[in-house]
């Protein structure tokens, strides 16, 4: 056993709760070690000093103030919670409604800017669909090909 898990064991040993076994192993390398021996010292010094002090009262209806501060404090918790709930929904509303606007904003200024897709999708739909045959033989079952095919029968083109 290391001297960290027998410093660690101490207070228990000292108070009796450890197994036989444990008891043992603790003893013997505290009778072995000086380190351990002297810490062991010093906590029994401790708790000597700790049982010379004398009682300590507490004031007239120290559990009933108590057990109303846990009270108030769960009270205070339940309502700081609601107001994370209820009132704080405006953040993310406010931020969704920002990023939709960003999102909108851009669409029309990247238009705006480019000059081009004035007319709407299908001024889109056109050009891609031009751009698709400027390769030449679309693939037969290819997503270009459905995608020509569809801009072709609504005369898109």
């Amino acid at each position: 056993m290391t001297c960290k898990t027998v410093q660690r064991r101490l207070s228990a040993f000292l108070d009796g709760e450890l197994t036989e076994e444990l008891t043992r192993q603790v003893g013997e390398h505290v009778s072995r070690c000086t380190e351990c021996a002297a810490e062991l010292a010093r906590l029994q010094k401790v708790w000597q000093l700790l049982g010379s002090l004398p009682p300590v009262q507490a004031p007239p209806f120290f559990a009933t103030r108590v057990l109303a501060q846990v009270k108030a404090g769960r009270r205070n918790l339940v309502e700081r919670v609601g107001e994370l709930v209820f009132a704080r929904p405006l953040l993310p509303i406010a931020v969704s409604v920002g990023i939709l606007a960003g999102v909108l904003l851009g669409s029309r200024l990247g238009s705006w800017i480019t000059g081009g897709y004035r007319h709407g999708s299908e001024a889109l739909v056109t050009q891609v669909a031009t751009e698709f045959e400027s390769f030449g033989d679309l693939p037969p079952g290819s997503l270009s090909e459905a995608y020509v095919t569809l801009a072709s029968a609504n005369n898109i083109k």
